[in-house]
């Protein structure tokens, strides 16, 4: 468990499944680390997500494509 899971445990599609798509907290420590965001920064995003999350409007996707081939003989 990295540093900022322990802090939204509460709220399980954040998470539970946004962290297993896109790995939510990972990517945070790692923009963290790069210092391209500030910590307050990070936690008002979780917070936001959050609120959204509670209040059932919190929408995200992924799109993934497939592709099969076969070489010419």
């Amino acid at each position: 468990m990295n540093k900022y899971s322990e802090k939204i445990n509460t709220f399980n599609f954040i998470s539970g499944i946004l962290d297993k798509i896109f790995d939510l907290f990972q990517a945070i420590d790692y923009v963290l680390d790069e210092d391209l965001i500030t910590v307050k920064e990070s936690e008002e995003l979780l917070s936001q997500l959050k609120d959204l999350d509670i209040s059932g409007s919190l929408f995200c996707s992924y799109t993934g494509f497939i592709v099969l081939g076969h070489k010419s003989e």
